[in-house]
């Protein structure tokens, strides 16, 4: 798989790993196999909905500027280890759990061993239902380069398609100061929980589409790091997680899949 070298190349390919490894997980359960996860944390109490904040704490905190100086080599490195730094745990935001550990606890029981995935382009629109993921925006140069959903059997030989994961490159733009980034939308049948491993400071409640939404913001307003969004309705999680994107532009593309 051939990929576009990326501004930031070594976090990108980590925020791809996190992701792989996630999705692996997930499959996993679904098979019934021992993942020897760690037990989730006790989830925090629901709090008072409330805007995220354009630069979170962390970079005030760690006593860096809030408009470093980008031409610098090397000027993103203080910020990313700064972040590195801050506890990540599971809390609840705004109905959804989030977190480290925070489980995607599947609300469809496949028979052990059936789950396995195919590519999206296999499967049938009117199977997946709520599950299709169709981006209607998406910035310009945007390329898939992953798209697969999770099948398997139920009970009573049932074929169901559980979750669907697709992942986006999306190029520089120098004209808009875009940096360019990576983004991946999962959607799973299931109960409003995630695992994104993001420090804790950084979530806030927020809107989507006029839907109930956990939000992350970057490190930084420019997109620095990685950030997410998750909404849950009707039944169905949505999680866009995305690197080197300002918000903006994640919380356009995660609009565009209402």
């Amino acid at each position: 798989m051939r990929m576009r070298r990326l501004l930031y190349p070594a976090t990108a390919v980590g925020l791809l790993i996190a992701v792989a490894v996630g999705t692996f997980i997930m499959v996993r359960e679904l098979r019934g196999e021992d993942t020897n996860r760690v037990a989730a944390a006790q989830p925090a109490p629901l709090g008072q909905s409330q805007p995220a904040s354009p630069t979170p704490s962390s970079v005030a905190s760690a006593n860096l500027p809030t408009n470093p100086d980008t031409t610098k080599p090397g000027w993103h490195m203080p910020y990313l280890e700064a972040s590195r730094g801050k506890p990540a745990f599971d809390q609840t935001v705004n109905g959804i759990t989030v977190g480290p550990s925070a489980e995607h606890r599947f609300s469809v029981t496949c028979e052990p061993g059936t789950a396995h995935q195919v590519p999206i382009d296999q499967v049938d629109q009117a199977a997946a239902g709520p599950l299709m993921i169709t981006a209607k925006y998406q910035p310009a140069g945007t390329v898939r380069f992953e798209a697969v959903a999770t099948v398997c059997q139920t009970a009573g030989n049932q074929k169901a398609v559980v979750a669907m994961d697709v992942g986006f490159t999306i190029p520089s733009d120098p004209k808009t100061g875009r940096r360019g980034g990576i983004v991946m939308v999962s959607r799973w049948l299931g109960a409003p929980s995630a695992t994104v491993s993001i420090p804790a400071e950084r979530w806030a409640s927020g809107t989507v589409a006029g839907r109930q939404a956990a939000v992350a913001r970057p490190i930084l307003a420019n997109g620095l790091g990685q950030s997410a969004v998750v909404v849950h309705a009707s039944g169905v999680v949505t999680s866009v997680r995305a690197g080197w994107l300002t918000f903006d532009e994640v919380q356009r593309i995660a609009e565009g899949l209402f």
